[in-house]
């Protein structure tokens, strides 16, 4: 079954974590149908949200490694209208998803420019006692010859040797 590994920042993380963070935003979806399972996989690097005290002691200097797993249950459209971001038919929608991505206009437009993107509904989420490396479980769906992984002839290039920029297809951890 496919899955999807996504590459999160760790003070994005930290608010997964703490549940204050509902919805991710990318500026593409799979072409899965939800829903379908996620795993978190938390880049290097120090980033903090701001508060030293948060709920939760995940975020701060990157793990590098898989820290959890959700289920994205729902995948929201969000159009670029000009000079605002637009989520369904109502305002309340748009706010809603803003809200639960923890982006205000200025971080919506940085990341999403004069394009659209989509909000990633967080549910069923499960954070690990230890990160996980790539290595323990994950490879690609298809190869890089674009074979199914039946038909790969296990060449080194078929395992997840570092994380993919956003996200990528794997198989769902047994």
């Amino acid at each position: 079954m496919k899955s999807i590994l996504i590459s999160i920042r760790p003070k994005w993380c930290e608010l997964i974590a703490c549940r204050k963070k509902t919805i991710e935003v990318r500026k593409t979806r799979p072409k899965l149908e939800s829903p379908f399972k996620c795993y978190i996989y938390e880049t290097k690097g120090f980033e903090r949200v701001g508060n030293e005290n948060l709920c939760c002691t995940i975020g701060g200097k990157g793990h590098g490694a898989i820290i959890g797993e959700f289920v994205c249950d729902a995948i929201y459209e969000i159009k670029n209208v000009g000079n605002a971001f637009k989520v369904g038919k109502t305002e309340a929608e748009t706010n809603n998803v803003a809200y639960a991505s923890c982006l205000d206009f200025t971080d919506m437009h940085d990341y999403l420019g004069h394009k659209g993107g989509y909000g990633w509904h967080i549910s069923d989420l499960k954070i690990y006692d230890q990160p996980k490396k790539l290595s323990e479980f994950l490879t690609f769906v298809k190869c890089h010859r674009g074979n199914d992984r039946e038909n790969c002839s296990g060449c080194w290039d078929c395992e997840i040797k570092r994380p993919p920029q956003s996200w990528c297809y794997v198989e769902d951890m047994k």
